[in-house]
């Protein structure tokens, strides 16, 4: 995948349109329509700003470093696949919980964004404290169906609802 593709992965992985994804990193539309087609690199300043406003290491925007796995590891599915696979439930799921908790798409998309990318980092330290700072920002209830989601999209939590907080 070129980082035109990883712009553009990104993009689409949080729902956005070229315009709306391209003022938040503080360039034209056009701009970032060049940089998806691989017409144009984008420069360091787009590469921070667009690090720092979804919560993707510059690592994975410049060389596509996703998970490090031994040279020995075998697995049944690709992580490729995988990951299409969970932003196809999480996608599913987005309207619902819009609906439900009546919370601007803008800020879903960003929670997604910090969550997924989170994923594909395998240092994850800057990540982490992103998702840190915003999930105590978070209402109680808002902390359980976050964490409840996450184990019914990735099935990586054993919780009970009162074990949750």
């Amino acid at each position: 995948m070129s980082i035109g593709e990883r712009f553009q992965s990104l993009r689409k992985s949080i729902g956005m349109k070229q315009v709306e994804f391209a003022k938040s990193i503080g360039i034209s539309q056009g701009t970032l329509s060049d940089i998806e087609k691989g017409k144009y690199k984008p420069s360091i300043e787009t590469i921070i700003s667009t690090s720092e406003e979804f919560g993707v290491t510059t690592d994975w925007l410049l060389k596509g470093d996703v998970v490090k796995f031994e040279a020995n590891e075998k697995f049944p599915i690709t992580a490729k696949e995988l990951v299409d696979r969970i932003l196809y439930a999480i996608n599913k799921e987005k309207n619902t919980i819009l609906a439900e908790k009546k919370m601007p798409p803008n800020v879903l998309n960003r929670m997604i964004s910090l969550i997924i990318m989170g994923l594909y980092n395998s240092k994850s330290t800057r990540d982490e404290l992103i998702l840190i700072n915003i999930f105590r920002k978070l209402k109680n209830e808002e902390k359980n169906e976050l964490l409840l989601l996450a184990n019914n999209i990735l099935g990586i939590m054993e919780l009970k609802n009162d074990e949750i907080l």
